[in-house]
């Protein structure tokens, strides 16, 4: 039987799937010996896993899927997706731990894929959407560049420094605050219990983002007032965070909009 280039295609991109699917099940393994080259091979092909969790983040698989199991047509219809595409998708990230993929074919969420998950409170969803983002890919490929010469791979590639290329573009300054509160969920309460603050009136975070590290602080120290510094546009959705509303620290905590380029509130 003579196959069309089409399923000629479709066969040979499955056995790149399967393919991946057993080289980071087998590294995986094989690192548990600290094998030198098995564990090197774990970290080259780890940036495949990367790039499918930021996919994932970015389509909301995790949201999609937090009433319960579902089958790959229905979520490719929901995030308008290729149904053949997202399912090797899924199965890599599956053989990662991230998602679980079940007998009838369908997939369900597991404690690493909730994570990605935008109402978690620890979510990492804003962080895996912001880290291997075009922009942010982009000044990473162009890392020995920078190795070589010493100069900023971001303005480099972009002709600006960040924080300009993120004020000329409010929905990447949107993401990139989200990012900063996904990431300091999970610094927070260690650097809100190793510092006794209880002989600090006024604690100013300069570059604060959202917040959420200030508010950490002012919940555990009540007799404390603070100030949250950062970019106009970042102060704006700092505004609507809710962390900032409770009861306890609304009152206690006020927004500076300013750059720290030029100066910072006194505190």
């Amino acid at each position: 039987m003579r196959l069309s280039t089409k399923a000629l295609r479709s066969c040979f991109e499955d056995a790149c799937t399967e393919r991946r699917m057993v080289v980071m099940a087998s590294t995986s393994k094989a690192s548990v010996s600290e094998r030198p080259a098995a564990r090197m091979l774990d970290l080259i092909v780890a940036y495949w896993v990367s790039c499918g969790v930021h996919v994932a983040a970015r389509l909301g698989l995790a949201d999609q899927l937090s009433s319960g199991p579902r089958k790959v047509e229905e979520l490719a219809g929901a995030t308008s997706s290729h149904a053949p595409s997202l399912y090797r998708l899924l199965r890599m990230l599956a053989a990662s731990g991230v998602f679980r993929e079940r007998a009838d074919g369908s997939f369900e969420n597991t404690p690493l894929s909730e994570t990605l998950r935008s109402d978690a409170g620890d979510s990492m969803r804003g962080f895996a959407v912001m880290m291997l983002d075009g922009h942010n890919a982009m000044a990473w490929n162009d890392l020995l560049a920078s190795i070589r010469t010493g100069a900023a791979a971001f303005r480099r590639v972009h002709g600006q420094e960040i924080f300009e290329y993120l004020a000329a573009r409010p929905e990447k300054a949107r993401e990139f605050g989200e990012s900063m509160t996904s990431l300091s969920r999970t610094e927070n309460p260690a650097i809100a219990g190793a510092y006794d603050f209880s002989g600090i009136r006024t604690l100013v975070d300069v570059g604060g983002g959202h917040g959420s590290l200030l508010a950490e602080i002012l919940r555990k120290a009540p007799g404390l007032r603070g100030v949250v510094y950062d970019r106009p546009e970042v102060i704006e959705a700092a505004m609507r965070a809710v962390h900032l509303r409770e009861s306890g620290i609304a009152e206690r905590c006020e927004l500076v909009a300013g750059s720290f380029f030029e100066s910072v509130p006194e505190g």
